[in-house]
């Protein structure tokens, strides 16, 4: 009886943060830089990040379509730029390709926004993102990522990646890099 209540109680705290997520996309619509100033942006990488292949799909895009419009809200210098940059990276190694095709547009988009600024982009390459964006664009070449044509996702990597190298600058910023081809 007394682990019959634990599990309930589990099942409901559950269902409680799927409830809290939905409710988050709708207010997202309309508000979310009042989602992302409470805190939503962490929260739902989070979620993501530790729940994310316990979920059922569906909750697990409506948490990626939350966090891509609260990751145009991020500034440069915001002081959960780190941990957002961490799970984010974390994500685009995800099996559902909404997912980590999700995080490399939420890393374009915070590209965009230190492009904007005039600032230095070389935070959001801290987690191996480099190696990434390089096998995506060697992927792409192949087959095509997820239904997404390849001409326009190609760009979108090229333009991210001479982002990252040249900063707002023009002028190269990461020392020591070679690509080799094959």
């Amino acid at each position: 009886m007394c682990s019959g209540n634990k599990v309930k109680k589990l099942h409901e705290n559950y269902l409680n943060k799927i409830f809290v997520l939905q409710v988050l996309e709708l207010v997202c619509t309309r508000e979310s830089g009042a989602v992302f100033e409470a805190g939503g942006l962490n929260c739902v990488l989070t979620f993501i990040c530790e729940h994310g292949s316990q979920v059922h799909k569906d909750t697990l895009h409506s948490c990626m379509t939350v966090v891509s419009r609260l990751c145009g809200k991020m500034e440069p210098k915001d002081s959960a730029q780190q941990d957002c940059v961490s799970h984010l990276s974390a994500l685009l190694d995800h099996d559902d390709h909404f997912v980590s095709d999700g995080a490399l547009r939420c890393f374009a988009s915070l590209a965009d926004r230190f492009s904007r600024r005039g600032e230095d982009p070389a935070p959001l390459a801290a987690n191996g993102l480099i190696d990434v964006l390089l096998q995506r664009l060697c992927q792409a070449g192949e087959t095509g990522i997820s239904g997404i044509m390849v001409i326009p996702f190609c760009k979108i990597i090229y333009h991210f990646i001479s982002y990252i190298f040249l900063g707002p600058s023009g002028i190269i910023g990461i020392k020591n890099f070679v690509i080799w081809v094959h």
